[in-house]
């Protein structure tokens, strides 16, 4: 009997059959497996090179921002030193330089001072000390006149010193979120935390001041990811004539310290009292007022060419009596007239800086100026020197407040009808009133011994020698 499957026509082999299908779907299921693989991978590739790309350009931007803010902030720190060496320097020329105010020895703001109760010193005291200092910004303690003598290093310390001790390098931290999330620190001075550790170079010429601010400064984000770490440098230029105007001050210390040696306060040509007298001229007013003319004139012939182009003088004078006060000037006590002034000179240039008036907390623009006082006692009228042969029994007639109402005699000084200042009442004779000799030795009975038995009398027209 056939079989089943031929009878139907049919030739089936099953077992062939089946392997070739499985073949095909494990086939299959490998090569979508291999894609997936491969698609998985480049999935991973992508995003991790999308992700490298973001945090470097983060990175990138992130030191983007730090290089931006460290070079900003040390342009602003540029600028604030500008600020403060100009405010420096205002305060320089206006404290003048300093001198009596770092030292006691002179009173605030002189550069020449005389003690009018002390001889005056040579140009060389008895130890062999020179009046002009040879390099110190003072000379010797005791000196008569004493003098503060600013030389270019001095003028340069003292501006460092104003910067160093008036707070102009304190300057605060910032905090990070003050610098958009960037941590900025700048070295501090090792003896004081508040203030910057800068080292300043300074330079002055005619015309400027340079100045160099270095330091170093610290910058970083992200805990230490990124850090800028540098010692930078600031350059500076201040337009003054700061260093030409203190050259023109010790000029005028040392021709006013000659001026001051030459006078005696005896016979010679005006300024002098007698003179006046015989020109018949009030004397008080006019010698001090011709004496003052030539004190200033003294100062610009030494302040020229003038530095920043203007100088104002203002002179303040006095005439009075010499008395055990002014011994150092004309020994004997009511023998002469002592001659006081006081100038004070200011050097003043274009403004074109702004000062930080710290009173009314504003900004104000001004001229960059050097203030300082010359302060001299001189002999102005010596009785002793007004003696024979060239004035017989030492008299000599002069003018206080009018003709003839002032006498040398006998070395002493007296008034007729005037007011004297610091002269005792006993040397002023009153109008219509006569010298007394009293054989006391007073001053009086000295004069009247000297002229062998002549009178004295004070009448309208002033002295009367009878």
């Amino acid at each position: 009997m056939k079989n089943r499957k031929e009878i139907l026509g049919l030739k089936f082999r099953p077992q062939n059959f089946s392997r070739k299908g499985v073949g095909t779907a494990v086939g299959t299921i490998l090569i979508i497996a291999i894609f997936t693989a491969f698609f998985a991978v480049y999935l991973y590739m992508a995003n991790n090179n999308i992700e490298s790309r973001t945090k470097l350009n983060f990175e990138s931007l992130s030191l983007m921002k730090l290089k931006s803010t460290f070079l900003l902030f040390n342009q602003s720190l540029g600028t604030t030193w500008l600020i403060s060496t100009v405010q420096a320097v205002f305060i320089t020329g206006d404290e003048s330089v300093g001198c009596g105010k770092d030292d006691s020895r002179l009173s605030e703001g002189y550069w020449y001072q005389r003690r009018p109760d002390a001889a005056r010193d040579g140009q060389t005291d008895s130890r062999g000390n020179p009046r002009i200092p040879a390099a110190d910004k003072y000379n010797i303690p005791g000196f008569n006149p004493q003098i503060c003598y600013p030389r270019d290093q001095h003028v340069k310390e003292y501006i460092l010193k104003i910067l160093d001790e008036r707070d102009f390098l304190r300057l605060r931290q910032l905090r990070p979120e003050e610098a958009g999330g960037i941590t900025i620190i700048i070295q501090r001075d090792v003896n004081d935390n508040e203030k910057v550790g800068a080292t300043i170079n300074m330079n002055l010429k005619d015309d400027r001041i340079e100045s160099t601010f270095s330091q170093k400064i610290t910058a970083s984000y992200g805990n230490g990811v990124g850090v800028i770490d540098r010692q930078t440098a600031n350059d500076n230029t201040i337009f003054t004539s700061l260093k030409q105007m203190a050259a023109a001050g010790r000029s005028v210390v040392e021709s006013l310290s000659v001026f001051g040696d030459g006078r005696t306060g005896g016979p010679g040509p005006p300024p002098d009292p007698i003179g006046y007298g015989v020109q018949n001229q009030p004397s008080n007013t006019a010698y001090q007022s011709v004496y003052k003319d030539l004190i200033e004139s003294t100062i610009r012939a030494a302040s020229s060419p003038i530095p920043g182009g203007n100088i104002a003088i203002v002179t303040t004078t006095g005439l009075e009596a010499n008395t055990g006060q002014t011994a150092g000037v004309i020994q004997l006590p009511r023998s002469g007239l002592v001659f006081h002034f006081v100038s004070m000179v200011t050097y003043s240039e274009p403004a074109r800086y702004y000062y930080h008036n710290v009173a009314e907390n504003k900004f104000e623009k001004k001229p960059i100026e050097l203030t300082y006082k010359v302060e001299d006692y001189l002999p102005a009228l010596s009785c002793v020197e007004y003696q024979e042969p060239a004035f017989p029994s030492g008299i000599a007639l002069m003018n206080w407040q009018s003709p003839d109402d002032m006498m040398c005699c006998a070395g002493f000084l007296f008034s007729c009808g005037s007011s004297i200042n610091s002269l005792p009442s006993t040397n002023q004779i009153a109008t219509g009133g006569s010298m007394v000799n009293s054989g006391s030795g007073d001053d009086q009975s000295t004069c009247l011994n000297t002229l062998g038995g002549r009178g004295v009398q004070c009448t309208a027209a002033g002295f009367m020698i009878s």
